[in-house]
């Protein structure tokens, strides 16, 4: 009778790697790295100067954020609420504390480029003619002599 062998013990040891065996296998992948370094560095090399000539060649892009913060204010009726909107524009009715949104600093706002570009080169349309309001601004108010080229950056 021929001699039977568990087989549940040779797969059970087929699947588990001594220390040893594990030392033995990192120390073979780092002898398989070490001889294709001319491959890795030649590829390294390409990937640097590709990346770099696309950073060299891509224009910038920033993101910019914008929180305002709202003041909670005190329920003082319909007077506190008009002193709140004539505050807004620069005028102070009394009554209330200082804050965020007054007094200079509205006025700086106000001023700010972006948001004067943002309004005076809002498009719209008047009178079935379609322009910014820069445009419409000049031409209400007759500012432009006669004969003088409109901008096309008003457009």
């Amino acid at each position: 009778m021929p001699d039977t062998i568990n087989t549940k013990e040779t797969t059970d040891t087929k699947n588990e790697i001594t220390l040893k065996e594990l030392i033995f296998k990192v120390k073979d992948w780092w002898e398989y790295l070490c001889s294709k370094w001319i491959r890795i560095l030649i590829f390294s090399v390409i990937g640097a100067v590709l990346g770099f000539t696309y950073a060299l060649f891509q224009k910038p892009l920033y993101t910019a954020t914008t929180t305002f913060v709202l003041e909670a204010g005190e329920s003082g009726g319909r007077l506190s609420q008009y002193a709140g909107l004539a505050s807004m524009v620069g005028v102070d009715l009394g009554g209330q504390d200082g804050g965020i949104f007054q007094g200079d600093n509205i006025i700086e706002l106000y001023k700010s480029r972006k948001m004067l570009e943002k309004t005076l080169l809002t498009s719209v349309v008047i009178n079935n003619k379609r322009q910014t309001l820069m445009q419409y601004y000049i031409e209400f108010n007759k500012l432009k002599k006669t004969g003088q080229k409109s901008h096309n950056y008003l457009l």
